[in-house]
């Protein structure tokens, strides 16, 4: 849910890039091309070279500041454009037959004009001050501006006559485990390795197009391309299973965060010694744990490994094929198709599988209306299909075996209900579904370069088909957190309440899972990059997006309206979409580029820009959908009144007027996000160059969910609200130091400070979406962003023998990457037991209590005592994200060598090691204040693995 929920963009600044010396690789639809002719030019200055059998190529004595790169090679369209030195990674171009695309001026002397279409953005300001004559620096700047805020990209003119001749490439790529380090074991006692192999082949082919009596090859070319991978990916997962006395209701020897007391809900005595009599365990709870695991390790905590090795398999195959119709006509054309098959494993051992299969196809005409005016429109459909079939499906109706009532009983959701616990791993599986999702996109936009300004131009429609077939909770789910058998100030134990078979909260969701979703958006730009001086750049953009709230085909969407103060709900069964649309997403974007002095080299950049998540509109669709009175829908927590068993947790629900489980506001808002940045960078010396960075980012309008139900009246089951009153505030700054290419060497090191705070990000690491524990407190939700980093290192170097004399050293290159950063914070939670809040109907949000001792204290990663169960009935008063997470440090390292072959061929051999050290980095820890696992390392992350490669050129 974050992924598409969150507007919190610090992740941006992973769009940093480092500067470089010049070098770069010219290819045509993923085929190299060797022997082009590559022209470097600053002012007076000139350099040139040619692209070796790879389609490689470098400058090593480049002097500072931004070129023109030009690349001719006959039979292909020249390719142009700026590049500032030192850059900030490899450079890629892509050469174009001569009947394909033109998206430049046809005119020589024409200067190059930015690529229209949607504007994107790069949050960064990484050029370098352009050291270059007056009369050059306002084109260079230029460039360096639309860096701060990068509106279109450049693509220049192709020209020349093809000539018949063919190309391609065969790559081969093998990881296995044979030489890959053993997975870490968090029980200190050693696991079987993983067995798994994964193979990818990638071929490649083109030309010119000829077909006899039709076509030439003169103004046509096509290029085919395939890769394929099969695989046995390799997983692992770590929990803790009951033990055999545990199973038979013997909890004397349990510990949870101590010795467990367990008490009997009927009379709040304690059971005697810790043991449930035979006669009280459920029997339906006896036989949904015959499909919990055994433990396997010789442990308490922490007993249960699985590890498995599970295919995957992908084939992707692609024809775009290009023409001349006339002089001033291009037509373009793409087709490309992806399958994959492989299957899931799931904790308890099985196995669910997914298979899915997509097209795409594009038609692109441009036409150059006059020699600085050049129009483009586009044409894009894709096509989706996906299906999930879980392990459970068409094998056992258990739920009517057991006696379970109220849950679906089509032979697709047959299975066991899904089962969570506090201390204990729990039993899921995936739900049976199939989609089918359908794009179209229509656009149009125009390019025109007039004097100082380059102008842009664009409209854009879309449309969106989303079909599925899919009950979300067909089986149910349950939760056991100890509350039934807590008591006198004891926290009680989940696997005792699950063997007297009392849940502590219940929901189920099917019926009406054909669902036909539809969307329209819209989209309008203009930007201008003028060159207001010799030595300042301004680009200027706005950009307008309306996306529709996503409706129904059959109107089968209800949502709820909430009186003021959650005092109450109606129910609302609108037609088409149930939430207001928002037509106010205008999205500015400003930036600069100067350079205060032709005599130093210093550069200023500075960039502001708003951006609209229209995507959240998704999610909303996905929550009104199969809610009452189109499909059965619950949500129920146990209480004094309505004691849950598992036998009717989802089927004897009290009789409620309004049942729906899931509401939005109706007046929702897209949220955006502000970001600015402001970056000077200065040359330290011949090779050196130093760069500072600042950059901020707020967000406005973010997706928040809450639980009412204190408020609401027993006519009203509880459900999640969802509106957009989050907020989110980042601010960073960095450091880097590059050095030059330079007698074969590059290298440079970046620190990162930054801090983000939000309200709205999920701290439990599920994905799900955090609800606020509070929904009358939302202030108190207010802390470190889940994915806050306050420090990161990042340096790299590489190194490249070059065409050395001696065969042996020629053509190698090595390259290392370091990486370290702090972790991100963690939060202490509680499920149920004492803390629970009744009537809330919220699980695993609820927060621990502060006792005041220090986090960060002790031997462990942190202090365990300085949290604790709230007492009875109230929220936990700790904070979010107050528990450091651990550090991560990373190094990986790659070696490649290319040997010609002779003209246009070559074989390329490369080693990939990630994690060469074979460093332990823990990801994840226990932070569930009454769980065994309270403290302790949960997951770590992939050990040393090797790939290689090899691919042949002809």
């Amino acid at each position: 849910m974050p992924s598409r929920r969150h507007l919190l963009l610090p992740a941006i600044l992973a769009l940093n890039a480092w500067a470089a010396d010049h070098r770069g690789i010219v290819e045509s639809d993923g085929l190299p091309i060797p022997g082009a002719t590559v022209t470097a030019r600053l002012g007076e200055s000139v350099f040139q070279t040619t692209t070796g059998a790879d389609g490689d190529y470098s400058f090593s004595s480049l002097a500072e500041g931004t070129w023109r790169i030009e690349i001719d090679m006959p039979g292909f369209g020249r390719v142009s454009g700026d590049v500032a030195v030192p850059d900030r990674e490899q450079a890629q171009w892509n050469l174009t037959m001569e009947g394909a695309e033109e998206e430049a001026p046809a005119d020589p002397e024409a200067p190059p004009a930015p690529k229209p279409g949607r504007p994107t953005v790069s949050l960064t300001a990484t050029a370098p001050a352009p050291a270059v004559p007056a009369e050059t620096e306002s084109e260079e700047l230029a460039a360096s501006a639309n860096e701060a805020v990068l509106v279109g990209g450049a693509e220049p003119a192709v020209r020349g006559r093809a000539r018949a001749k063919y190309r391609g490439s065969a790559g081969f790529s093998l990881d296995n485990s044979v030489w890959d380090a053993r997975p870490y074991s968090l029980t200190g006692r050693e696991i079987d390795k993983p067995s798994f192999a994964k193979a990818r082949v990638s071929l490649a082919f083109g030309g010119p197009l000829r077909i006899p009596k039709v076509l030439t090859g003169e103004n046509t070319s096509f290029n085919l391309g395939y890769s394929g991978g099969r695989s046995r990916n390799w997983t692992r997962f770590v929990s803790t299973m009951p033990s055999e006395l545990e199973r038979a209701g013997d909890f004397s020897q349990s510990v949870q965060r101590g010795p467990v007391a367990i008490y009997d809900p009927l009379d709040g005595r304690p059971f005697a010694g810790n043991r449930l009599p035979a006669s009280r365990i459920d029997p339906a709870a006896a036989a949904l744990s015959r499909y919990l695991p055994q433990p396997n390790q010789p442990a308490q905590v922490r007993n249960y490994q699985y590890v498995a090795g599970v295919p995957q398999d992908s084939d992707s195959a692609s024809l775009s094929v290009n023409h001349r119709v006339a002089r001033r006509h291009r037509l373009s054309g793409r087709v490309s198709r992806f399958s994959s098959a492989g299957l899931r494993p799931q904790l308890i051992g099985v196995e669910d599988a997914s298979d899915g299969r997509s097209w795409n196809a594009g038609l692109t005409w441009n036409y150059n209306i006059a020699p600085r005016l050049i129009s483009a429109a586009r044409l894009n459909f894709s096509l989706q299909r996906n299906r999930t079939i879980p392990y459970f499906a068409f094998r056992e109706n258990v739920a009517e075996e057991l006696g379970i009532a109220g849950t679906a009983r089509d032979p697709q959701n047959w299975g066991p209900p899904n089962l969570s616990f506090t201390n204990f791993g729990g039993l899921s599986a995936a739900n049976a579904s199939r989609a089918a999702n359908q794009t179209g996109t229509l656009s149009e936009s125009l390019t025109w370069n007039r004097k100082k300004h380059n102008l842009s131009f664009g409209i854009e429609y879309s449309r969106r088909w989303m079909n599925r077939v899919a009950d979300l909770n067909a089986r149910g789910s349950m939760s056991f957190t100890g509350i039934a058998t807590s008591g006198a100030g004891a926290d009680g134990f989940d696997f005792a309440d699950f063997l007297l078979g009392l849940p502590a909260a219940s929901s189920v969701r099917f019926g009406g899972g054909d669902t036909y979703f539809r969307a329209n958006g819209y989209g309008v730009f203009v930007q201008d990059d003028w060159r207001m001086a010799s030595r300042f750049t301004l680009n200027l953009g706005l950009r307008y997006d309306y996306a529709s709230p996503i409706r129904e085909k059959h109107n089968r969407m209800a949502n709820l309206a909430v009186a003021p103060g959650f005092t109450g709900a109606e129910p609302l069964l609108w037609p088409d979409t149930l939430v207001r649309p928002d037509r106010n997403n205008f999205s500015p974007r400003l930036a600069l580029a100067w350079r205060p002095s032709l005599r130093r080299s210093a550069v200023v950049r500075a960039g502001y820009g708003w951006y609209f998540n229209s995507n959240i509109y998704g999610g909303v669709a996905d929550s009104l959908a199969q809610q009452p009175p189109f499909a059965r829908a619950s949500t129920v927590a146990t209480s004094a009144d309505r004691v849950l068993t598992i036998r009717d947790a989802f089927g004897g629900a009290l009789v409620r007027q309004i049942d729906n489980t899931y509401a939005v506001d109706p007046a929702y808002r897209v949220g955006y996000a502000q970001s600015w940045n402001v970056a000077v960078q200065q040359n330290l010396g011949s090779v050196l160059v130093g760069e500072v960075t600042y950059l901020g980012t707020k967000g406005t309008g973010l997706d928040m969910l809450r639980i009412p139900s204190r408020a609401l009246p027993a006519s009203v089951a509880p459900f999640i609200y969802e509106s957009s009153e989050g907020n989110s505030i980042y601010h960073g700054a960095s450091g880097r130091v590059s050095r030059r290419f330079s007698g074969g060497l590059t290298a440079q090191a970046r620190y990162t400070y930054g801090r983000s705070i939000d309200n709205a990000s999920s701290v439990t690491g599920s994905g799900a979406g955090w609800i606020a524990q509070d929904a009358f407190n939302l202030a108190a939700e207010r802390g470190l962003s889940s994915f806050d980093n306050r420090h990161l290192v990042d340096a790299n170097w590489q190194f490249s023998s070059g065409k050395r004399n001696s065969r042996l050293f020629r053509e190698w290159m090595l390259s290392n990457t370091i990486t370290f950063r702090s972790g991100t914070p963690l939060t202490a939670t509680v499920l149920g037991n004492r803390a629970d809040v009744a009537g809330t109907g919220v699980v695993g949000t609820v927060r621990a209590d502060a006792t005041g001792l220090p986090v960060r204290a002790g031997p462990g990663f942190f202090n365990l005592a300085a949290f604790d169960v709230p007492p009875l009935g109230q929220f936990g008063n700790a904070g979010r994200g107050t528990i450091p997470g651990p550090g991560m440090f990373l190094m990986n390292a790659s070696v490649s060598r290319s040997i010609p072959l002779g003209e246009g061929r070559a074989i390329e051999f490369r080693a990939d090691a990630s994690n060469v050290l074979n460093r332990v980095n823990i990801a994840a820890i226990g932070t569930v204040v009454n769980a065994s696992s309270f403290g302790l390392a949960t997951a770590a992350a992939s050990m040393r693995s090797l790939t290689l490669n090899a691919r042949v050129r002809f």
